[in-house]
């Protein structure tokens, strides 16, 4: 049994500082592979858009892990993608559920809860966001309960060539604790954000010629 392995048992299955290095550690064995470096700028799958990684460090010491993607879709139809919660996991691959857990329709604003895949499938870690919707141009996010000490970010849509395609800005914050090196959190968000952002192309794309055929 992996010193890791021990250390959670220990922990009788919680949700501690250990399981949520567990899950980061091993997030590279969850998400699928990236066409380009997350280091370098280039051309995606289709060859038809760049896509560009960043990061962006704010005055109160928050690091945004930002991907930058242009999708062949308007602002609409990827916003609707986004904020389609029921079916979250056609874009975070590890995700094994999500659930709407209230609704302010005054304030467009969801609380939804989401269940992540752990190593081998041994665990799952659970936390709840609060996300606000301003159609169809941003959608933002924050960590309300449950697991990492603090996740949150915004997608940023941006209408070209009259609305027929979408620049689309994915930001994204993570604290997992003082166990948690930065540098390794860092790292896992900027993957994670890539193989999202390659995943809302494909199903925003693959929708828009859908409706176009029906």
């Amino acid at each position: 049994m992996s010193r890791i392995k021990r250390a959670v048992l220990r922990q009788g299955h919680s949700l501690s500082l250990a399981a949520v290095l567990t899950c980061i550690v091993c997030a590279n064995n969850i998400q699928p592979a990236m066409a380009q470096s997350a280091d370098n700028r280039g051309l995606t799958m289709d060859g038809s858009a760049m896509m560009e990684n960043d990061q962006l460090k704010t005055a109160d010491g928050k690091s945004y892990q930002i991907t930058r993607a242009v999708i062949n879709a308007s602002p609409e139809d990827v916003f609707a993608v986004i904020v389609d919660y029921k079916d979250a996991g056609r874009l975070f691959s590890n995700l094994t559920k999500s659930e709407v857990v209230s609704r302010d329709e005054k304030n467009k604003t969801s609380n939804v809860s989401f269940s992540l895949k752990g190593i081998m499938n041994l665990w799952s870690f659970d936390y709840v966001l609060s996300i606000k919707e301003n159609f169809p141009t941003r959608i933002d996010f924050k960590r309300v309960s449950g697991a990492f000490k603090r996740n949150e970010g915004y997608w940023k849509l941006l209408p070209l060539d009259n609305g027929r395609r979408t620049e689309v800005v994915y930001a994204k914050f993570i604290d997992a604790g003082l166990m948690v090196p930065p540098q390794v959190v860092a790292k896992q968000v900027r993957e994670s954000t890539e193989s999202v952002m390659l995943n809302l192309k494909q199903v925003a794309e693959t929708s828009k010629i859908a409706s176009h055929h029906s």
